[in-house]
């Protein structure tokens, strides 16, 4: 399978839209889908520090 947007191999895909994408594409998706949706509900201020957490379990 190939990515969508570059045509190297995928390495996820995305159910719900179809898409299948490459590591370094869907690094990409991940950071527009965040940054799209913190400015469409004005999440955070201009100089407001912000803690980000990650979890890698298998529920996550």
């Amino acid at each position: 399978m190939k990515c969508n947007k570059c045509q190297n191999d995928a390495v996820f895909s995305r159910k719900y839209s179809g898409e299948e994408l490459c590591s370094p594409c869907f690094s990409n998706s991940i950071l527009r889908k965040t940054a799209k949706t913190i400015s469409k509900f004005n999440m955070i201020r201009n100089n407001e520090l912000v803690c980000v957490a990650v979890s890698g379990g298998k529920d996550s």
